[in-house]
């Protein structure tokens, strides 16, 4: 390669790596980065203003636009995919990284907000999610956007590259297992609250507990099941179609209904799977084991938690979430921990 291309080289990478290096967040002890790309900025922040060399915690939110800042009325700001738990703490040790949604703005005023804290651009439309969002809230989407964090992240000074985790919750829980598998520069990866055999098989399973506890008549989960497999079938063959009134789109639904099982126990980083046992959508994780067994792995732990929802909140009696016993610190300070000690970590 002659000096002239080499240069000119040069000039693209450091074009796609553009980044607002360090732009500190008034209000929150944050950075703010935007990484550019031919399709979009994708903004995401650093909780933490250090540039010591540190592990890297890639956390992966849940499925609603939900800006990653929110300014209340009284101008106090919340970060809001780590609020449960004391990040302030994990970040003495890691760099937390957390990416903003395809096409929201990484920061907004609560007033911009539904009831669920999505962003919304209609204040009588509690559904009136982006286009662009709509459009492009699917996991190949999802993931392209991680895979160009990382190529940039790998490439500072602060971040230790050989330790890289990545942490999802949810569906963010099957976008951080698709990208481990995509990207080799995630070296643990940690799955919470996520059902891997994908978001059809939650409503079948639901079926048949209510039919076995006698909830249902035989003829009642037919119905059910059929509508199912009708939904699942016209999202397959209408998967382009443009969604509506803030519904998930075809694509969202037939790339995070696909099996992330087998993908999950081949991988040979260390996996922690960890879940409320009073989540429905968790209901296939103590299942898990056995595919890892099939593939003569034994690089995971799977951790239930007694009592607890998809959030890691408690339940009472009535099945009434207590938001006053949240659990989401001993959770992540499980999995972090399983990531960062393995294979002394196994129990």
């Amino acid at each position: 390669m002659n000096r002239i291309k080499f240069s000119f080289l040069l000039i693209l990478i450091s074009f796609y790596y553009q980044t607002k290096s360090q732009e500190l967040i008034n209000g929150v002890n944050a950075c703010r980065f935007e990484v550019a790309t031919d399709h979009e900025s994708i903004e995401f922040i650093k909780v933490d203003t250090s540039k010591e060399k540190k592990p890297v915690l890639l956390f992966c939110q849940g499925s609603l636009p939900i800006p990653l800042i929110i300014q209340f009325p009284d101008g106090d700001k919340m970060i809001t995919g780590l609020s449960n738990f004391d990040y302030k703490k994990l970040s003495q040790k890691f760099h937390i990284i957390i990416v903003s949604a395809p096409f929201i703005p990484l920061e907004a005023n609560e007033t911009q907000l539904n009831d669920q804290l999505a962003y919304i651009t209609d204040k009588t439309n509690k559904f009136s999610y982006p286009t662009e969002y709509t459009e492009n809230n699917h996991l190949c989407y999802h993931v392209k956007r991680l895979n160009n964090v990382l190529d940039f992240l790998i490439r500072q000074d602060w971040v230790d590259s050989n330790a890289i985790m990545a942490i999802g919750h949810s569906q963010g829980a099957r976008v951080a297992a698709q990208l481990s598998n995509e990207n080799k520069n995630v070296k643990a990866l940690g799955i919470l609250s996520c059902d891997l055999t994908g978001r059809m098989t939650q409503p079948i399973w639901m079926a048949q507990i209510a039919y076995m506890n006698g909830r249902i008549s035989s003829e009642e989960k037919e119905t059910t099941l059929n509508k199912v497999y009708d939904y699942y079938k016209s999202a397959q063959k209408n998967i382009d179609q443009p969604s509506e009134n803030g519904e998930d789109s075809n694509k969202n639904i037939v790339s995070f209904s696909k099996s992330l099982v087998e993908t999950v126990s081949r991988l040979s980083i260390p996996v922690f799977i960890g879940y409320g046992t009073k989540d429905p959508a968790s209901w296939y994780c103590d299942f898990i084991p056995i595919h890892f067994i099939q593939n003569t792995k034994e690089n995971y732990l799977v951790k239930p938690y007694y009592g607890l929802d998809h959030n890691f909140f408690e339940k009472d009696a009535e099945g009434k979430t207590l938001y006053d016993k949240c659990h989401w610190d001993t959770v992540i300070m499980d999995c972090v921990n399983y990531m960062t000690h393995y294979p002394h970590s196994r129990k």
